[in-house]
């Protein structure tokens, strides 16, 4: 898994490429937990992940549900056929920022 970071004004995006996976899960935690710590909004680009197990969904579902908590704001930019598989094969919506332009 690679991860590269952009900043847009209080904004930062994680583009995450390659898997997302049980071996991913706390480097991408700790990634995601700094990237929080300099910005109020935070949006995972998934469009690049090749391959997705409930790990790694499971660590953005709980992020997702902790950073609200916290004040701070996960969203899910573009994804990748296989995070929507995963996702979809474990009864779960998506909901991504492109959602949220349409509606």
């Amino acid at each position: 898994m690679e991860v590269q970071v952009e900043k847009k004004d209080s904004i930062q995006i994680l583009r995450i490429e390659g898997t997302l996976g049980i071996a991913d899960v706390a480097v991408l935690k700790t990634r995601m937990i700094e990237a929080l710590l300099a910005c109020h909004e935070l949006i995972l680009d998934l469009d690049a992940v090749e391959d997705c197990d409930t790990a790694g969904v499971q660590l953005l579902v709980a992020s997702t549900r902790r950073s609200s908590q916290d004040g701070k704001v996960i969203r899910l930019g573009r994804c990748s056929d296989m995070v929507r598989t995963t996702i979809a094969k474990l009864g779960l919506r998506l909901r991504t920022t492109d959602d949220e332009k349409e509606a």
